[in-house]
């Protein structure tokens, strides 16, 4: 649902504005005016707004959650109700009549219009079929793509090259190209990621050189838009489970980035069927060993746990269980690092010691992975028929007919996207 002008539904105190042109009062000119609804372009606006729809979202028996104050819950008969507010959209989620009463009570206080089921929004698509839920960006990279002149690209299989010192070795020698350009693709592209992580850490790893950026970190740039135009149906893929586990896999690079010695992190998170939370970032300190680079790594992992557990345990007030966080085999020191509190006086980064405390807590617990799960080989060329429901022996122009497709809206069917 859309709140038509939130803004000013909000009650603003002790602003005063001057005369609007046309509306100055004869023998008052020097009298001011107090307002008393807030204005589009006043810096309160946005804050009043959000305290009237969050008192009475309040008054309706809603709750907020703890870990984000922009979701509000309740529960009626054993039937949940779910709302999101960001800025003037509300979605709602959960059981048909709490919705269909929730949006009478809503369009009494302020004037809305229902939208209807979720479809597009901000960029995000959303499939809803019977006990699945599908997220994709598919217009969006089609207009990304448009935007930087890669429509009609040659597909790559992989987001980036394995040998990531090129970026730093040859960049020497490359001519400086026009930064502007740069950091609009990179920036595009960090949207993208909100559902690919499969171009998490190649994004990550280029927007690294935003201030100097040469000619070899504009053409790697562009070899995740040929990845992405051969990916353009990927996506997020949730189905209904009976038991939703959360958990969350963390590792660590030793020393990737050649100029500093800093090394990567990553981890992400799964709860039932896909995966929920991602992420790829550099560290912010220099290690010194393995052990405190993965130990620093499951840090990084568990500040993430701890919010998530946060989430999910205030919007029903449900016990949940030790979140269990996966690492490689090899990586037993930072497991071994977090239980021992005498070990936490010796490494220097004593900010990072939140991983120990939370095992203390009883918050989460590390697992090693089987051999049987861990590929330290290269991943294969992805094989664009597994990912996609077009049948063998297609056109050469099907992929333009489909972008015209989609630009249509006219889709018969859903892309099988990877889960």
């Amino acid at each position: 649902m859309d709140v038509i002008i939130a803004f000013l539904n909000g009650v603003i105190e002790e602003v005063f504005i001057e005369h609007p042109n046309g509306f100055v009062i004869h023998e008052k000119e020097s009298h001011v005016c107090r307002l008393k609804k807030a204005l589009h372009g006043l810096k309160e606006a946005p804050r009043v707004w959000y305290e009237r729809i969050d008192q009475y979202l309040l008054s309706l028996g809603f709750l907020k959650n703890d870990a984000d104050p922009n979701i509000y819950f309740k529960v009626i008969d054993v039937k949940a109700l779910i709302l999101v507010l960001y800025i003037d959209d509300l979605f709602l989620t959960g059981e048909d009549d709490l919705i269909a009463r929730c949006k009478k009570e809503l369009a009494s206080e302020f004037e809305m219009k229902d939208l209807g089921l979720m479809y597009y929004s901000l960029g995000l698509e959303v499939w809803q079929r019977p006990n699945e839920v599908i997220l994709s960006q598919e217009k969006y990279a089609i207009d990304l793509l448009k935007r930087f002149g890669m429509l009609d690209c040659k597909s790559m299989a992989t987001p980036m090259e394995a040998n990531l010192k090129k970026l730093h070795d040859v960049a020497i020698s490359s001519d400086l190209v026009d930064p502007t350009m740069y950091r609009q693709l990179i920036g595009s592209l960090m949207y993208l990621v909100n559902t690919r992580l499969d171009i998490c850490y190649a994004v990550n790893t280029l927007s690294q050189f935003m201030c100097e950026t040469r000619q070899i970190h504009f053409v790697a740039a562009k070899h995740i838009l040929r990845y992405v135009r051969g990916t353009m149906g990927y996506g997020l893929k949730y189905t209904s489970c009976e038991v939703l586990n959360l958990q969350g896999f963390s590792d660590s690079d030793w020393a990737g980035c050649v100029p500093d010695r800093k090394n990567t992190s990553g981890c992400c998170f799964s709860l039932g069927s896909a995966t929920i939370f991602w992420c790829s970032r550099k560290q912010s300190c220099v290690a010194q060993s393995t052990t405190e680079v993965e130990y620093v790594a499951s840090c990084v992992a568990a500040s993430e746990v701890v919010w998530l557990r946060k989430l999910l345990a205030g919007l029903f007030g449900q016990h949940l269980e030790p979140i269990v966080i996966l690492c490689v085999p090899g990586n037993n020191e930072a497991r071994i690092a977090s239980l021992d509190h005498q070990l936490h006086v010796n490494l220097p980064h004593s900010h990072w010691h939140e991983s120990g405390h939370n095992i203390v807590d009883r918050q989460l617990k590390y697992r090693k992975l089987g051999p049987k799960n861990v590929s330290y080989n290269p991943l294969p060329a992805v094989n664009s028929k597994t990912c996609h429901d077009s049948p063998q022996g297609s056109p050469p122009n099907a992929n333009k007919e489909r972008v015209h497709e989609i630009e249509g809206r006219n889709q018969s069917k859903v892309l099988a996207f990877m889960a």
